[in-house]
Order: structure tokens, then sequence, then C-alpha cells
């Protein structure tokens, strides 16, 4: 239990460092966040090709459902990027805690 509990927080603190370095890289946020959303969601496809085609196929509200979750994910990783660019690291896990006690 302890070992996942240091992971969150090292992988975390990880994230919001290379948010706030895209900055100094001059690495457009917006595109390399929907860059590496895109490009998760076919390798998690090709991997479950035939165990997602036939979920997606039994639920017509499914597929609503996909895009609205990856927009409202885009959208709550931009803001995390623009508050750690622009607050800081400290400040924006201190949100990103929030948002997983509200969630």
């Amino acid at each position: 239990m302890i070992f996942y509990l240091i992971l969150n927080i090292v992988t975390s603190s990880f994230l919001f460092i290379i948010l706030k370095s895209f900055k100094k890289w001059n690495v457009h946020t917006l595109t390399a966040i929907t860059i590496n959303y895109l490009t998760a969601g076919i390798i998690g496809w090709l991997q479950n090709k035939d165990s997602t085609q036939s979920f997606i196929d039994s639920s017509s509200g499914l597929l609503l459902a996909i895009f609205i979750i990856g927009f409202l994910f885009i959208t709550v990783f931009q803001l995390l990027a623009k508050t750690s660019q622009n607050s800081g690291v400290a400040v924006a896990s201190i949100a990103l805690s929030g948002v997983k006690l509200w969630l």
C-alpha cells in the first residue's frame, strides 16, 4: 500500500515538472496533450481491438460518453499545465489533489 502511495507521489510530481518544462522547451501544451491522449487511445484500442469494438457496438450512447470524457481529460490537463507554468508545481499538485478528492 505504501509503495503505491509513493509511486503516485513520484509520478504526479514528475508529470507537473514536465508540464512546467513545456514552457521552457517551447512546446505547445495543448498540442502535446492532445497527441499524447490520441496516441494512448490508439495503442489501447489496438491492444484490445476485439473486446473494445464489441463493447462500443453494443452500447449506442457509449461513443458520445467517450468523446465527452476525452474532451474533459484534455481540458483538465491543459488547466493543470497552465497552473503549473504560471503558479508553480506545488499549487498545481494541491489543485490536482482537490480534484481527486472531489471525484
